[in-house]
Parts: structure tokens; sequence; C-alpha cells
């Protein structure tokens, strides 16, 4: 079961065995609003790069968390694999609104 942790100081994208144990932090990265691909290949998520405080959207392989694309776009609320996984989905909270 993978899920996002605070560790008090960022979000981290953690996982823990469906039949209970001890949970492990799986990535460095600072995590939000994750989404698995279909075929359970990639994990798709929201980030910010620690050093420039930049958003952006990063994809990487669920098999050994390498690196498969980053998108320089601000992450917003959400982000999801489109049903047949060759897409992503994704708002950004580039538009102010009131209210």
């Amino acid at each position: 079961i993978y899920f996002e942790r605070y560790n008090g100081i960022r979000w981290q994208l953690a996982k823990i065995p469906k039949t209970g144990g001890t949970s492990e932090i799986v990535l460095n990265d600072l995590v939000n609003y994750f989404d698995f691909s279909h075929d359970g290949k990639l994990i798709v998520y929201g980030s910010v790069d620690e050093s420039t405080q930049k958003r952006n959207i990063v994809i990487r392989s669920l098999h050994d968390f390498s690196l498969f694309k980053t998108f320089d776009i601000a992450n917003g609320s959400f982000v999801k694999f489109t049903p047949d996984g060759k897409s992503i989905i994704f708002n950004t909270s580039e538009v102010v609104r009131d209210g």
C-alpha cells in the first residue's frame, strides 16, 4: 500500500505491506497527489525541486523508481493517468481565483 507520509518537514511517498508491518520511504522527492498507471509500471506525482522551489510533474518507474519524465509544469491538486496509460491529466495552480 502506497501513501504520503509527512516527516515533519515534507510529504514523501511511503509504502507498507498489505499484511501490515513497518512502512518505508520509497522516494526522497517531495510528493504531492500521486497516481499509478493502470499497468502498474509507472507512478506520476506533483513535486517541488527543493533547491529552486520550482514545481513540476514527475513520472518514475515503479520497478526501480528511475526517472522516466519530468514536466516543467506547476502542479495543482491532482494528477492522474488516463485509462489507456498514454497520457496524464492534471490541473495547475497558475490561475488565481477569488473565493
